[in-house]
């Protein structure tokens, strides 16, 4: 049985274009380079009026956990340690609801102690490249 040749051309036609078609729609993607994902955008720094007057829950939510907490008499002292410098802030209880809140904050590098300006320390701290990890209470 032979098919008319009209006929067996538009078979092989065809199957070429559906060939064809599968090859490109494969090639493509084939040759895209993986891409990695999107980095997370960078959180903007805290400035010292952000923490002024925040309680521990606040400070947490907004600063992480501190690398070292220190209780004495009345305060409680949270230091942040960064690779440049150290931040530390000076809750005390106010009087109404004895909830410690945030009163002072200073910061000083990590090389002299010598005091640094407290928002060129928070930036830096803002960068979870330089925070240096928190030590156990």
């Amino acid at each position: 049985m032979h098919l008319p040749t009209a006929r067996l051309a538009s078979l092989l036609l065809l199957a070429l274009t559906v060939s064809a078609c599968q090859q490109t729609a494969l090639a493509p993607s084939a040759s895209l380079p993986a891409q990695s994902p999107a980095p997370a955008p960078s959180k903007p720094a805290a400035t010292p009026s952000d923490l002024a007057g925040l309680d521990a829950n606040g400070l947490d939510a907004l600063l992480g956990r501190p690398t070292v907490i220190r209780r004495e008499a009345d305060a409680m002292i949270w230091q942040y340690h960064a690779r440049g410098c150290v931040l530390d802030l000076f809750l005390y209880a106010n009087a109404p609801d004895r909830t410690q809140r945030l009163v002072h904050l200073e910061a000083r590098s990590n090389d002299d102690a010598s005091p640094l300006e407290t928002g060129a320390c928070l930036a830096e701290l803002s960068d979870p490249s330089r925070h240096l990890t928190a030590n156990a209470d």
